[in-house]
């Protein structure tokens, strides 16, 4: 059975699919992506399958979807992109 991925998996939206899969396929079937994979410690402990990325980090997206054979890709709005490089920035 092919994996089911989630990126980014620990926002809120991504909470919901993962709770809304839970009790229709085993952990093991996930592939949890996120930014701090620490926040998806308690998926990790039922058997899925987590691993760190971010859309501001190219480097971290090259093999990260390596076996996912659907993935659930929330984006963000296009103009947030901006407002994130500033918030950094400043930072």
């Amino acid at each position: 059975m092919s994996k089911i991925g989630i990126f980014p998996a620990s926002g809120g939206l991504g909470g919901s699919i993962i709770k809304h899969l839970e009790p229709l396929i085993p952990a093991s079937s996930l592939v949890l992506i996120a930014r701090y994979p620490d926040k998806l410690a308690a998926e990790s402990a039922k058997g899925a399958t987590v691993r760190r990325a971010e859309y501001d980090d190219p480097a971290t997206l090259e093999r990260v979807f390596d076996g996912i054979g659907t993935l659930m890709l929330i984006s963000y709005a296009s103009f947030e992109d901006e407002h994130r490089v500033k918030v950094r920035l400043i930072h």
